[in-house]
């Protein structure tokens, strides 16, 4: 082997989890890892005394989260990371709910503590009465806490096909959504800024096809999107009982939420990656979802020229819920017709069309049927490029 050039660095094993720019080899398991050690390097570099809990309970696909943090314990230890699998998801996610309240503690020995959850679809499921009472709760300024969902709409290693997204929106809980193994830890990062900005949980939807794989990933500059919000104000934890948990309710509803798109729009997670300058047809999905997209218009050898030519615009969604009205409206302003691309249940589709009911000569919204109530995209497994092609 030939040596180094002195202007490349040694590669080691641990690279994909202490490299601070430059490529490195990362499993979508593993850059759960790396997004917990990414978060405490932030705010060390920001001069912030934190610290950062992890607890959740394995099952495919993410399943492997437990020997992947078992074995960076070196690195966690030295970071400042508490690692402890729950007995239980909803434990889990009582414990990670607990580091929120921190601030109430006269001995507490730092300034916040980042959770993160971890469990599997059906997981979340169990621990969705512990995620309600925290997210209603609230979160601290320098804490956060994150909930990595792990969703299998193939069922390719589940007994029951999942999608996570109603269930988020029933908890009130924003969900990012990664559509490769290098979105894990630039959303991850997201997902707690927008918790500590916001005061609520977050979720990052994490499906079998991003946890099982493996992919070369820069990580130049991940934190470079993060918006710049100073930290809210400290909070106290209302008690959950009436009225103190109809005001914390209200709050959650309205001015908590209202800082979630606030910060979706500062750091510009929903945006139009391409468009015809006299677009006709807009085709919008979030994660994997928006992955096959690509891989559809590349099988059809639909480049910059082809776009133009067919007048098409494609919107990204990061942050799949909760949508932006007003952006909404902006991003497909002018097309004949919008195409949602997505699993399962038409959940992303619904909130197109409301979002577009109003305003003068809106497009035909499609997705899982076409404009004559045909099936167009199925329900069945995931939504893939050939389904999309």
């Amino acid at each position: 082997m030939s040596p180094l050039a002195s202007s490349e660095r040694p590669v080691r094993l641990d690279d994909a989890l202490t490299a601070e720019d430059g490529p490195v080899l990362l499993s979508g398991i593993r850059a759960l890892v790396r997004l917990v050690l990414e978060q405490r390097r932030a705010d060390a570099r920001r001069g912030l005394d934190t610290r950062a809990f992890v607890s959740g309970y394995q099952g495919s696909p993410l399943g492997g989260v437990d020997r992947a943090m078992q074995a960076a314990s070196a690195h966690l230890d030295r970071a400042g990371v508490v690692f402890r699998p729950g007995l239980n998801e909803e434990l889990a996610a009582t414990a990670v709910a607990g580091t929120q309240l921190l601030g109430q503690l006269d001995r507490r020995r730092t300034e916040g503590v980042t959770g993160w959850w971890y469990g599997k679809a059906p997981g979340l499921d169990r621990a969705a009465d512990a995620i309600r009472h925290g997210n209603l709760s609230g979160t601290a300024p320098l804490g956060g806490a994150v909930a990595w969902i792990g969703d299998d709409p193939t069922a390719k290693s589940s007994t029951v096909p999942s999608s996570s997204e109603p269930l988020c929106r029933s908890l009130v809980v924003p969900l990012l959504a990664p559509g490769a193994v290098g979105d894990v830890v630039r959303l991850g990062l997201h997902a707690a800024a927008m918790s500590r900005h916001a005061g609520l949980w977050t979720g990052l939807k994490i499906t079998a096809d991003v946890a099982d794989a493996t992919a070369v990933v820069d990580v130049s500059g991940v934190l470079d999107g993060i918006p710049a919000f100073a930290p809210r104000e400290a909070h106290h934890a209302p008690v959950l009982l009436p009225p103190t948990n109809l005001d914390a309710e209200l709050d959650l509803l309205t001015s908590r939420l209202d800082r979630v798109r606030e910060y979706a729009r500062a750091a510009d997670l929903n945006r139009v990656v391409a468009s015809s300058t006299t677009p006709r047809l807009a085709i919008v999905a979030a994660g994997p979802a928006f992955s096959a997209v690509l891989r559809a218009l590349q099988d059809l050898g639909i480049g910059p020229d082809g776009i133009e030519a067919l007048g098409l615009r494609l919107v990204r969604l990061d942050l799949p819920w909760p949508l932006d009205r007003d952006l909404v409206r902006q991003q497909l302003a002018g097309v004949d017709a919008v195409l949602v691309v997505e699993d399962k249940l038409s959940f992303l589709e619904g909130l197109v069309r409301d979002a577009l009911y109003g305003v003068s000569r809106p497009p035909a919204v499609l997705g899982r049927e076409d404009r004559d109530g045909r099936p167009l995209l199925p329900a069945r497994a995931a939504v893939d490029a050939d389904d999309v092609a």
